[in-house]
């Protein structure tokens, strides 16, 4: 692949982005599932960037690169780098690319998408948010404090780490 500023900048912005479930930002939609999973997640990043789901399916699809291995036989499909997967990095070593060839080929992705949307204020925008939450078990009347990552709207919760527990009275 040849080497431009603009896709090395853009590589260097998505080598830190974790996926969309992961609290990245509408950029990591680079980094989302085929169409065969369901996700209310990526599709509301793709709402939030008014990109019809037939148009991220031929982006991907048109602009991938087919490997044995992986999620939808496609490397455009596959994770973020900051979440590990084996099938992915065998792929990428028996394709011949490196970390960084991986980053600069979903950065083309990226620019793909980018005409359809080229307001970098949404880019940054995310659907999964941190939380610190406070949560209270009427039976046992145990009280939870912690971190967690989320969206309300979606009716998603998943929680990162517990910092306090104990028991309370109401």
């Amino acid at each position: 692949m040849a080497k431009t500023k603009r896709y090395v900048k853009m590589a260097e912005i998505l080598r830190n982005e974790p996926n969309l479930c992961g609290g990245g930002t509408l950029k990591a939609i680079v980094f989302c599932c085929g169409l065969e999973k369901p996700c209310p997640i990526r599709n509301t990043a793709l709402k939030i960037l008014n990109i019809p789901l037939s148009v991220y399916k031929k982006i991907k699809d048109e602009n991938g690169i087919k490997a044995e291995g992986v999620c939808f036989g496609n490397i455009a499909y596959c994770c973020s780098l900051k979440k590990p997967c084996p099938y992915r990095n065998q792929a990428l070593a028996e394709l011949g690319m490196s970390e960084e060839d991986y980053l600069e080929f979903k950065a083309r992705l990226l620019e793909r998408f980018m005409e359809y949307n080229d307001d970098d204020e949404v880019w940054n925008q995310r659907v999964m948010k941190k939380y610190v939450f406070i949560m209270v078990d009427p039976e046992t009347k145990i009280s939870y404090k912690g971190v967690g990552i989320g969206n309300p709207e979606l009716s998603i919760f998943n929680i990162l780490k517990i910092v306090e527990k104990k028991k309370v009275e109401f």
